[in-house]
């Protein structure tokens, strides 16, 4: 499998999302911050297997944007790739928790994941048409 260049692949997926590298505030981790200079000296040296396998980028790694939106790194199975993340806006509508707890497991006695409207009561659940 070819590899890929981490600074190509980097400056491909901000232009795919309609940025360039002027768009970026900071690159760095939830910790720390790290020189944008060093960043792309050093991912233009780095190639790595965005395949399957294991993935070799750190995890934590984050660039910032202007804009409040960020790239980090995903993965699956191995497989690692940019994912643009862009914070929700507030949604409109209150809901009261009904439930008394966030672990209630379902009938067979194990824990699954819910999604959180289901803690909040039967009435107005969100249907397909809500999410359009």
């Amino acid at each position: 499998m070819s590899k890929t260049n981490l600074a190509e692949d980097t400056e491909n997926q901000l232009l795919i999302c309609g940025y360039t590298t002027d768009d970026i505030d900071w690159i760095g981790c939830i910790e720390f911050i790290i020189s944008s200079r060093d960043f792309w000296t050093i991912a233009q040296d780095t190639y790595y297997d965005n395949g399957y396998g294991f993935a070799e980028i750190p995890g934590d790694l984050i660039i910032m944007l202007k804009d409040g939106t960020w790239f980090e790194r995903a993965q699956y199975d191995g497989s690692e790739w940019w994912r643009h993340v862009k914070q929700p806006k507030t949604p409109l509508v209150r809901r009261k928790v009904v439930a008394s707890s966030f672990a209630e497991s379902d009938s067979f006695g194990t824990v699954h994941w819910n999604r959180l409207y289901e803690y909040c009561g039967k009435e107005n659940l969100p249907t397909y048409r809500n999410y359009l």
